[in-house]
Order: C-alpha cells, then structure tokens, then sequence
C-alpha cells in the first residue's frame, strides 16, 4: 500500500478563491509533475507521487456542488489552502467557500491536515490585506508562503508543502533537494 492510504481517493484537496485560480493551477501542476531526489527516494523505499490533487475547476461536475464538494474534502488527505485578500472575504453573493471547506476540514478533526499557503498578503493582520480565511485566523497552522522572496526562499517554500504532504522534515528535503542540484550542475559540467 503507498503512503496515499486506501480510503482517500486524492492526495490533497486545493481550496481556492476563483479570482486565485492561477496560482491553483500551478500549485496543482507543480504537485502532481513533483519528483522526489533520489536520495529521498531510496530512504524511504519508494517513488512516491502526489497525486491526484484536486482542484474544483476541472474535476466537480454540474449538480449538487456543495454535496460534491464535501465528499471530495472527505475523499481528500490534505487540504491545501490559497491564501490572499481574495480567499479571506466571502463573494459578492455573500458566499465563503474556502472558509467553509477550512471549516468543514476542522470540524472533522483533521486541522493537522490543513497546508495553508500564502499567495498574497498578510495573515492575522485584518483589513483589506488579510489572507487568511475566518477559520484559520490565530490558528498555529505551518504552511508555505510563496508571495514574496527571492525564487530560491519561494522554492524552499514549496518544498516545505511536498514535505509535509509525504510526512518528510522540511529541511531533509530541502537538503536533498539541494545536494541533487549540486551534483546536476556538477554533471553538466564535466
């Protein structure tokens, strides 16, 4: 049996405003097209991929949408979650999906299954610029904030999401991550 456990049918759940869909799309993207270094790969004995991950725009099917919605939160193992000022309000219908997925993810007991990751703005400062939705304010959640720095901290940042997703240390994945670029561009060049 992989890591994936049998009763869930995607690897993570993308929670995301649609004004946010760009960067869903490529957090998806980038997940599901993820390959482990190979020293990470032979500690721990298998070539393990991230996916499906879900995300609503391309999988859910006309219908019942908030049924749809709660049985693929249930049928997912994490809950990644796109943080920005956009994800923090609710819709001009008044509607708040993402924070009702947080919500619907915590009431099941399963908090430590939320990877929040920032996209835009700021969490628990309020305002205009808030990213975090009602449900995860003045919550101590580790996630990845993949705004701001340089493109090496942004990829560290997104290190950080696989590494919690496969239950590896961040920085042992970091470390292999690096050491395997190294020795890359050692091979390029001889």
């Amino acid at each position: 049996m992989s890591r994936l456990e049998q009763k869930y049918r995607y690897y993570a759940f993308i929670s995301y405003n649609h004004r946010d869909e760009r960067e869903a799309k490529w957090l998806q993207r980038q997940l599901e097209h993820y390959r482990l270094p190979s020293v990470a790969r032979k500690e721990i004995g298998e070539d393990i991929k991230i996916r499906p991950v879900f995300r609503y725009a391309v999988n859910l099917s006309l219908g019942d949408l908030r049924r749809q919605v709660k049985e693929e939160l249930d049928a997912s193992k994490f809950l990644i979650v796109i943080c920005s000022p956009n994800s923090a309000q609710p819709n001009i219908e008044g509607k708040h999906w993402v924070n009702d997925e947080v919500t619907h993810f915590i009431e099941a007991g399963r908090v430590d299954d939320i990877i929040p990751v920032i996209v835009d703005g700021e969490p628990n400062v309020g305002g205009e610029r808030e990213c975090f939705p009602p449900a995860l304010r003045n919550r101590e959640i580790a996630g990845a904030n993949i705004a701001k720095g340089t493109r090496s901290e942004r990829h560290r940042d997104f290190l950080k999401i696989v590494a919690k997703l496969l239950g590896i240390l961040p920085d042992q994945l970091i470390r292999h991550t690096e050491q395997e670029e190294r020795q890359a561009k050692i091979r390029f060049w001889l």
